[in-house]
């Protein structure tokens, strides 16, 4: 279960989707 959190959180695309909901949270439209 953890290995499986860590592959995910370590995923580029999951990384760039999750700074694009921050971004959205942070600033937004």
């Amino acid at each position: 279960s953890n290995l499986g959190d860590t592959s995910t959180l370590a995923d580029p695309g999951v990384v760039d989707k999750l700074l694009e909901e921050k971004q959205a949270i942070a600033m937004p439209s």
